[in-house]
């Protein structure tokens, strides 16, 4: 299977930044776990993207957004385009937003 090309989101920095200084907060060793959970879960995405569950979030297109969840709380939210996986946003599942 061949790898699709990544490309994420002008925002997905400063939303990564957010999760991290919250977390960091709390405890370091957590910080570094879920980075290393957000870029296990990137690679599985550009390895086979089709092996995580459309979104059915009512606030979005239908269809088209897929979900990935890591570190027990964080969705990552990204769709496809022939052989390009577009992520666009990281988010706390714990939020309302």
């Amino acid at each position: 299977m061949p790898r699709y090309k990544l490309i994420v989101s002008e925002d997905l920095g400063s939303q990564l930044e957010e999760h991290l200084a919250f977390i960091k907060r709390v405890s370091f060793p957590a910080a570094r776990r879920f980075l290393r959970e957000y870029i296990s879960t990137t690679k599985e995405i550009v390895e086979n993207p089709y092996m995580f569950p459309i979104c059915d979030d009512p606030i979005l297109p239908e269809g088209v957004y897929r979900r990935a969840l890591f570190g027990k709380w964080y969705k990552i939210y990204y769709y496809i385009e022939d052989t390009t996986v577009y992520i666009d946003a990281v988010v706390d599942g714990r939020r309302n937003s």
